[in-house]
């Protein structure tokens, strides 16, 4: 149990009346959403429209839009029906980037829009074996779903499609009562017999200010139609012509029993819901073609009573630091714990300026030469076969589809709770500020305007032609730049946002710099980084080393030449890449100097040896094509991997969001804490670079 857990139900109350005070109101809903309130006027609303009607031979193949998932404009590509009929609408318009099709986008839309879920909120989702299941598990860490099994005991685990599925039957939910936040029901409702039953427990399950998001194949008109019914045995009698819907562990599909109109309204009233609502919605700029409607319902009073809540809150006091037992000497380890960080605090408040061993090398911040050619400036395609077989997956289980997407999520989440307050968003070693243009022009896609990014860099030249680039994005209200060094900047405001996008590694004063930034940073900001961690000068630690020699042992001599330093190399060279402008001044000291002064909130820790094939030094030797070469890099990969997993091997890179609370953190593995990857675990860092 943490140290907190005993204010659960205080926290959830507490944030639960803020959930309901600040709900957003039928009558509020942003675009494209329209609240209806009968079928009359949810027929006028699509009445506008024109349905989309083609001929097969003149079928588009794709269509142009913003995808809300991604936050960008793509290409949907539309699915033609096999036999020549209408197009399902519902069913096709698939992004290319999350592979989401229409209304998975627009019931996630209005999921975020309407719902307004916190990244710690206890959902459940009536399915897993599906891609909406895949983008939520990556962002909400307390995701429950579940898949209906009859063959299995319901409330237990099972294998299915290799994959660990939680058995539940919607009408006898095995989760405790007001255990849940949201509950997410995506065209589910419709296959079960007793959907009323269904109901019942979605408003259970849910806590005061809960809310259920409900997608049906809806009838457009306001009575139910029961297609088929269950007789005392069990078996199914049809009232109209079988309808099957597709269903990922059955090839036969999944029988319908009903059609549902504006009368569900009335089911989810009868239920226990106080505020019930329909909205519909058809966008071609978002992609949301077809009339497209979904269901709100809000559970706004608690079935516990306020000594229930007090009782529960002291039992779990009593359980937390009950004497004789082992929650005591954690309750003392975490009070000594703070007391060692409040000391330290202290001492850097009265000795701020960094003092460093003698062997920190003080290299000024953005004086280091690039003098490479400039096909060596682009990562070789080795490194991105790389990439989108093993890293981009593992981003995508937590809602990312690249390392841009990581800051822009999470930024994007923040402005959005954020309500009427200027966001200021520091980014560190911005360059030319291309990176921070391609964020600002995604955050205001998403209708997020109420935030400034301020530009620090070293170079004069860089900062001037990322002033003149945002001037020529017509983006300059959103952007303050700032010419100083990381390792002498003194901060003069607060952030609420400070981003580092591969710039730490080049700074000595990585101490006197995070110092400034835990003062400069608001309670609940974010400190959002991508980096390396690996030994400095992007050499080798000894046991890399040796995990590397049998694979240097295979790969033919053509393979062995350094691109860099233009030297055939038959045995590896663990050589200091600094001078070559490939190096990092203090790479193994950031993730060590980062826990002393922050707490992670996700993290994602990953390659090592790995890196020294795929990067410039001897990637581009490689064909990403060749059976061979791929196979090799699998290898290696795979070695990589059981290194990091059993503490062998530390990582070399990492993605993490800090921040100044102590919280829980998102992690990629459950052994792939923080600690564990540190080098020298409970010593510090790695400090023996030459030992």
């Amino acid at each position: 149990m943490s140290r907190t857990s005993y204010l659960e139900p205080m926290r959830h109350t507490y944030r639960n009346w803020q959930r309901r005070k600040n709900r957003v109101l039928p009558t509020q809903v942003p675009e494209p959403f329209f609240h209806v309130a009968d079928i009359a006027a949810l027929n006028a609303f699509f009445a506008s429209f024109t349905d989309e009607v083609y001929e097969p031979a003149e079928l588009p193949c794709r269509l142009r839009g913003s995808c809300f998932v991604c936050g960008r404009e793509v290409d949907f590509e539309v699915e033609a029906p096999f036999d020549g009929g209408a197009v399902n609408w519902r069913e096709t318009l698939t992004c290319p980037e999350c592979h989401l099709i229409n209304r998975w986008r627009g019931c996630l839309h209005v999921f975020e829009a309407i719902c307004q879920p916190r990244a710690d909120d206890r959902i459940y989702l009536t399915e897993t074996l599906s891609r909406v299941h895949d983008h939520l598990a990556g962002r909400f860490p307390r995701l429950s779903s579940s898949e209906y099994l009859p063959n299995a005991e319901f409330g237990e685990l099972t294998f299915r499609n290799e994959v660990l599925i939680r058995n539940e039957d919607v009408t006898k939910l095995g989760f405790d009562d007001a255990s849940m936040d949201i509950v997410l029901c995506f065209d589910v409702l419709e296959h079960v017999p007793d959907y009323r039953a269904a109901l019942r427990q979605f408003h259970r399950v849910l806590g005061c200010g809960g809310q259920l998001l409900l997608s049906v194949p809806f009838s457009f008109q306001h009575a139910n139609v029961a297609r088929a019914v269950l007789d005392d045995e069990g078996n199914v009698q049809h009232l109209l012509e079988p309808c099957y819907h597709g269903d990922p562990l059955s090839a036969q599909g999944v029988l319908s029993y009903h059609d549902f109109g504006m009368a569900l309204l009335d089911d989810l009233r009868e239920a226990g819901f106080q505020e019930c609502f329909a909205l519909c919605y058809h966008s071609g700029e978002w992609g949301y073609l077809h009339r497209n409607v979904v269901f709100i319902a809000r559970k706004l009073k608690s079935s516990l009573t306020k000594p229930a809540i007090a009782r529960l809150a002291w039992n779990g006091i009593c359980n937390e630091i009950r004497p004789g037992t082992e929650k005591l000497a954690e309750s003392c380890r975490y009070a000594l714990q703070y007391l060692s960080k409040f000391a330290r605090r202290v001492a850097n408040r009265f000795f701020p300026d960094f003092t460093g061993s003698d062997s920190t090398p003080k290299i000024s911040y953005g004086e280091r030469s690039f003098d490479l050619a400039d096909d060596l400036r682009q990562l070789p395609e080795i490194h991105h076969y790389w990439s989108n077989r093993y890293l981009l997956p593992g981003l995508g289980r937590f809602g990312f589809h690249n390392t841009e997407d990581f800051f822009f999520k999470h930024a994007k989440d923040f402005l959005k709770q954020a309500k009427h307050r200027r966001v200021n968003i520091l980014s560190i070693g911005a360059r030319d500020c291309d990176f921070e243009i391609r964020i600002t022009r995604r955050l205001l896609l998403w209708q997020l305007k109420d935030f400034s990014i301020e530009c620090l860099e070293v170079n004069e030249e860089q900062l001037a032609a990322g002033r003149a680039a945002v001037e020529r994005a017509g983006l300059a209200g959103y952007f303050r730049f700032t010419l100083a060094d990381p390792n002498l900047w003194k901060p003069y405001r607060k952030y609420d946002i400070v981003f580092s996008n591969q710039s730490l590694h080049d700074i000595w004063n990585l101490e006197g710099l995070f110092t400034a930034m835990r003062r400069s940073l608001r309670s609940n900001g974010l400190f959002i980084v991508s980096d390396m961690i690996g030994r400095n000068g992007t050499r080798l630690w000894p046991e890399a080393v040796e995990a590397l020699k049998p694979f240097w042992q295979e790969l033919p001599e053509s393979y062995r030449f350094n691109r860099v330093t233009q030297r055939q190399e038959h045995e590896f060279i663990n050589q200091d890449m600094t001078a070559a402008g490939l190096g990092s001044v203090r790479s193994q000291d950031i993730l060590l100097v980062l826990l002393e002064r922050f707490d992670c909130m996700f993290f994602f820790p990953y390659g090592n040896i790995i890196f020294a094939f795929i990067d410039r030094c001897f990637g581009h030797n490689f064909n990403a094509q060749a059976d061979w070469d791929r196979d090799f890099i699998d290898r290696v990969h795979a070695r990589d991997e059981a290194g990091l997993l059993s503490g062998e091997l530390k990582p070399a890179a990492m993605l993490a969001v800090l921040t100044k609370r102590k919280t829980d953190t998102v992690l990629r593995d459950p052994l792939l804490t923080s600690r564990h990857c540190l080098r020298k675990p409970g010593t510090g860092s790695a400090r023996d670079a030459d030992a």
